[in-house]
């Protein structure tokens, strides 16, 4: 895999963690990367889902400027270019007029319902919703797009701008990006983690775990595969119960409301991201929501601890429920022994382990046939017409786990040396290796390779649910996965890289801001077009 040192040694680990480096074949790694780009050129944005989603957007954004003056920005995954096919649209609007806080929601839950009844609509919209939570959201379809409406979301356009500046710096042809598509694809299609609605963990919380991965291995890695290999295999070792994880390092939960972190490395070795740019990045990109100072809020920890990069007192896993929190906690450590097969199986097996790791996303999307998009196929439309917003939630009827929800004893690094070695114990059901023939090339992403580490353990608590896992096929273990030969086009939809993250919306973005932002950072460790941008905003 990439070129670690053998020395990285990360902190905030359960105690008598397994070694997390381990050497790899590179031509065996760089065989699984160029697999896993294939699997990427099916589920990524590509022309005819940019084109369809921006035309929603731009109508949705219409709909709403017909309620009351205001502006509607485009924030999260569409502009970003991270989204899944069954990804929502993310919009917020904005306005000065106060008096629109209690009355927005209902006037476009009006309107979009009339639209609705509307035969001659440009789009059809279908199943308006108006969910009072901590934020308030109107969810809709249209065009069996998932839509999602908030009111004067500053937070969500600094989110995207900071996510921006990090791929950038990053840099590896959107790395970052990549993985965050990978990532979310394994979350959603093939553990069911992913969607804070379901008291799951949200997708500002995943991007944040995929950037820490990249901050303690200081972007080391050979291709989105690896990552994602390296964030099961991390957080699957990750200490929950005793820390929360923060791009400063490590919190001990012990040490809130104080919010003192440890070092994101045991060892001298040198980080991503210095303590200048996350300093610099909170102060431009930081916004307290509704426009209110928030500073005096202190973090409230739960199950599933990822403080916000840009507030700290913000919560990102606050939605993981306790239940969920043991299924997270199994899916990866599973997910993590099952991906460490690459190291051992035969090499003419390697194809197939990354099919049936992936089945569940080979099988929605392998086709290149997406619901975001226009399609040819007349059965395909048809079924896109009955398709309601329950169908492109993931699937949460995983039974919880019982738990002591007992914390480590953590005392001495002597003590911790006599636990018992059974602490993290698993039995993972046998499942065969099968041959299959690759019948795709791939003349996309460039890959290169390197190393991997062990099977990790579980729980002996989480068993019966790592066992249910595999043998419902939620992973898509149940044989031998035939992909076929797929005609998929490679859209090139990285070579701009920024979508619709613009300077004009950055310009908006400071306008917004007001007099938050006094001061101009220079961002002198990269060259990204956002840090050009704030410095010709006056």
């Amino acid at each position: 895999m990439g070129d670690h040192d053998e020395g990285v040694l990360p902190n905030g680990l359960v105690p008598n963690a397994a070694p997390l480096l381990e050497n790899l074949d590179s031509v065996r790694w760089l065989k699984a990367e160029e697999r896993t780009a294939e699997l990427i050129a099916c589920i990524q944005p590509n022309q005819p889902s940019e084109e369809r989603r921006n035309a929603v957007a731009n109508y949705v954004q219409r709909l709403i400027m017909k309620c009351f003056p205001c502006q509607v920005f485009t924030f999260g995954s569409v502009p970003l270019k991270t989204y899944l096919p069954d990804g929502d649209i993310d919009l917020t609007a904005f306005s000065s007029n106060s008096a629109l806080k209690d009355s927005w929601a209902c006037e476009v839950r009006d309107m979009l319902e009339t639209e609705e009844k509307n035969e001659n609509a440009e789009f059809r919209v279908k199943e308006v919703q108006y969910i009072q939570a901590e934020v308030k959201i109107i969810k809709c379809l249209v065009e069996n797009i998932v839509v999602d409406i908030s009111f004067n979301q500053v937070g969500g356009l600094c989110t995207l701008c900071f996510l921006e500046e990090v791929d950038n710096l990053i840099n590896q042809n959107h790395l970052f990006k990549r993985s965050i598509i990978l990532i979310k694809a394994w979350c959603y299609y093939e553990s069911r983690i992913l969607g804070a609605h379901h008291g799951l963990i949200s997708t500002y919380a995943l991007e944040t775990l995929v950037l820490y991965i990249f901050h303690v291995f200081n972007n080391t890695f050979a291709g989105p595969l690896e990552v994602l290999y390296r964030f099961l295999e991390f957080f699957s070792n990750f200490d929950w119960e005793y820390f929360c994880v923060s791009l400063w390092g490590p919190v001990p939960i012990s040490s809130l409301p104080d919010v003192t972190a440890e070092p994101p490395r045991k060892d001298s070795g040198e980080l991503l991201l210095s303590k200048g740019f996350l300093d610099a990045c909170s102060t431009v990109y930081a916004v307290f929501p509704g426009g209110l100072d928030t500073q005096g809020q202190t973090f409230v920890s739960k199950h599933f601890n990822v403080i916000d990069p840009l507030r700290v007192s913000n919560n990102l896993g606050r939605s993981v429920s306790k239940g969920n929190f043991y299924r997270i906690r199994s899916a990866f450590a599973f997910g993590a022994k099952r991906l460490a097969r690459l190291l051992d199986c035969p090499q003419e097996n390697l194809v197939a382990e990354i099919n049936q790791f992936f089945t569940n996303t080979w099988e929605r999307h392998g086709s290149g046939i997406r619901p975001d998009a226009p399609g040819t196929d007349t059965d395909t439309d048809s079924l896109r017409i009955n398709m309601s917003i329950s169908d492109i939630q993931p699937v949460v009827d995983i039974p919880k786990v019982n738990s002591s929800g007992k914390k480590p004893n953590r005392t001495s690094p002597e003590r911790e040396k006599k636990l018992p070695s059974n602490r993290r114990k698993n039995v993972e059901p046998e499942l065969p290796n099968h041959n299959q023939t690759q019948t795709q090339t791939h003349q996309g992403f460039d890959v290169s390779v390197d190393s991997n580490s062990e099977p990790q353990r579980t729980h002996q608590e989480e068993q019966d649910l790592v066992n249910m896992m595999a043998s419902s096929g939620l992973y898509g273990f149940n044989g031998s996965y035939a992909d076929g030969s797929f005609t998929v086009p490679i859209p090139a939809i990285f070579s701009s890289g920024n979508g619709i993250c613009t300077e004009e919306l950055l310009a908006n973005v400071s306008r917004i801001l007001g007099n938050a932002v006094s001061t101009r950072f220079g961002f002198s460790s990269t060259n990204s077009f956002l840090s050009r941008a704030w410095s010709d905003i006056g």
